[in-house]
């Protein structure tokens, strides 16, 4: 147990077996951090391929976990039962140049078990064309083993087969000859389209959800109300209404007013006296002057006047 743990330029942590026994279990604590770089460097609890024991049990806790430059946490076995490999990183597991995580079996070994838990896990392109950073639990002639991965979000990696050299970075719980495995991969980061509620496509005519706020509005439609204008003093007359005599009188002296009904109410009808008759009016035909000097026209000739008699147009005819 240490706040930070740093394995570096070929340095190793080692509970490897090379015959017949099994493995021992490496369990790291480190509070903050810990670094493997360089190749040769690492963690291994594993079973070499001419070793006949099972693969050890590799336990890493830590803040963050780094691999990087061919360094390897391996569990790998040749013959015997695969290791298990349990890494839990609190912030971010980072893997750059050539870097792996394996608990893969040779020969007609099944392969072992990757448990990852990280706030983030992070494999960066390979700075060789060759190079690539593998997380691998594949098999020979056994059954592959299973990778389980729990992470806010995972960049850089794809499951597919980790051939060597294919300068990818892999996740690869295949097998060459027997079954796969099983890849799983949590992101504990719900997807931004999680929650979003699909609309109908169909669309909702407003009537069906719309209240009727007017009931009377149907009845009109169906012809059992009727709509009335009523103006100052009841309904007024219609146009087709007849005007009878006893509605209006003309002629008479003084002012009267009669109120009679109509078929559709009370008509006021108000009645203006003729003005009274005057003498017929003729055109004038002469003019003389009175005693007072006034000049006054007269219906008669008189010597100072002349007589317009109208001429016929040569162009009429008498008919």
């Amino acid at each position: 147990e240490t706040r930070q743990l740093s394995v570096r330029d070929g340095g190793r942590v080692t509970a490897s077996t090379f015959a017949t026994g099994d493995a021992g279990n490496i369990n790291i604590n480190a509070s903050d951090s810990v670094l493997l770089t360089g190749e040769g460097s690492g963690l291994f609890a594993q079973a070499s391929r001419t070793a006949q024991g099972k693969g050890g049990n590799l336990t890493v806790q830590t803040g963050s976990l780094s691999l990087s430059d061919r360094a390897q946490i391996s569990a790998a076995t040749g013959f015997g039962e695969g290791g298990n490999i349990t890494l839990k990183a609190k912030d971010n597991l980072t893997l750059r140049n050539n870097s792996s995580i394996s608990a893969r079996a040779f020969g007609d070994a099944d392969g072992g078990n990757i448990d990852i838990d990280a706030g983030f896990v992070i494999a960066f392109p390979s700075q060789a064309p060759n190079d690539g950073n593998d997380i691998v639990a594949s098999a020979d002639r056994g059954d592959g083993g299973k990778i389980d991965i729990n992470t806010q979000q995972i960049f850089g990696l794809q499951e597919r087969r980790a051939i060597p050299g294919n300068g990818t970075n892999d996740i690869d719980a295949s097998s060459e000859f027997g079954l796969s495995g099983e890849v799983v991969i949590t992101n504990l980061v719900d997807d931004v389209n999680q929650g979003v509620v699909e609309l109908p496509d169909n669309v909702v005519e407003p009537e069906a959800v719309t209240a009727q706020a007017c009931p009377a509005a149907e009845r009109v439609a169906k012809g059992e109300s009727t709509f009335t204008i009523t103006g100052r003093g009841g309904l007024p007359a219609l146009a087709t209404d007849p005007l009878t005599s006893d509605q209006i009188r003309i002629g008479g002296d003084d002012t009267e007013q009669s109120s009679k009904k109509s078929p559709r109410g009370l008509v006021t009808v108000t009645e203006q006296p003729n003005p009274p008759s005057s003498e017929d009016i003729v055109p004038a035909r002469g003019m003389i002057v009175n005693e007072k000097g006034e000049i006054v026209l007269t219906d008669y000739p008189t010597p100072n006047s002349s007589q317009r008699i109208p001429n016929n147009s040569t162009n009429c005819r008498n008919s």
